[in-house]
């Protein structure tokens, strides 16, 4: 890998970093700064503003919904509705585990094929996924001598079966194992345990649950990554070889693409055969 894919690399990590900053620290340094001089409500909801914020710019913007900074802007709406139910310890820490439980709805949701238009609902961790591919140049081919432009996140998406079933199968693992976390810790609230046992055996659970949808996710991915770039050079291969297959059986339309790319300025011709390559560079090594 050289030094041009190292620094795509870099930059990747940096966008997801910012990213995680706005939607999970920014919120949770808000909210135990606020909440020993206000109330809990106004303090989770005051928490919610930065994946609130970062969600508004990248939907206007980049015109793409954050999968990850909603889950996080529910989860505090959540626990601030919740927050109204005081008095009994063992149901406030019941409370967070509805925070929890309706995270683990919301990824095995994404998981249901709901297609309204050019929307479709695409499972969360796909949503972590794109935000890493962010800084990568778009890949570009032609279907039927139309130029078409994808990001490399949507162009794994459409091209690679592997990629999808990867996506899919990490976000109905982290969907059970919250789920799981929600239901170990329902049962510990129903059974004759004291206060501090509860509390123990919370965190217990908590830790193995997530932990091991972790260390998945991380194995997983090195598989998915080989995977999905086996895909994109043979989809990007196929593709090139339909485009000859077409040019040949269309023989004046391709002598017509090629009068209008005679026609373009001079300078223009050295960055586009840069962007290209980039672009097959990029495709091949990215992932």
């Amino acid at each position: 890998m050289d030094v041009n894919n190292k620094a795509l690399q870099r930059k990747q990590w940096k966008v997801l970093a910012i990213s995680m900053f706005f939607d999970v620290v920014l919120p949770i340094i808000l909210y135990y700064t606020l909440k020993s001089h206000m109330s809990a409500i106004a303090a989770l909801l005051i928490s919610s503003a930065p994946p609130a914020i970062n969600c508004v710019t990248k939907f206007v913007i980049y015109r793409k919904v954050d999968p990850i900074g909603l889950l996080i802007i529910f989860g505090f709406v959540l626990s601030a509705i919740l927050s109204v139910i005081d008095g009994n310890p063992r149901l406030l820490l019941l409370r967070d585990s509805l925070v929890t439980c309706a995270s683990g709805l919301i990824f095995l949701a994404s998981l249901i094929p709901i297609k309204i238009g050019k929307f479709q609902v695409k499972p969360l961790t796909y949503g972590v996924s794109a935000q890493m591919m962010t800084a990568a140049p778009s890949i570009q081919y032609f279907v039927e001598g139309n130029l078409v432009e994808q990001s490399l996140s949507e162009f794994c998406w459409q091209w690679s079966h592997r990629y999808r079933r990867g996506m899919r199968t990490m976000t109905a693992v982290w969907g059970i194992a919250l789920l799981l976390e929600f239901t170990l810790r329902l049962i510990f609230y129903f059974s004759s345990m004291t206060l501090d046992h509860l509390v123990m055996w919370g965190n217990i659970v908590l830790v193995c649950t997530l932990g091991t949808a972790g260390l998945f996710t991380i194995a997983s991915s090195h598989f998915v990554r080989k995977w999905t770039t086996e895909d994109v050079a043979l989809a990007k291969a196929q593709l090139e070889r339909n485009h000859e297959y077409w040019e040949a059986a269309h023989p004046r339309q391709r002598q017509q693409q090629q009068q209008e790319e005679q026609q373009q300025p001079q300078q223009q011709q050295p960055q586009q055969q840069q962007q290209q390559q980039q672009h097959q560079q990029y495709a091949e090594d990215f992932l």
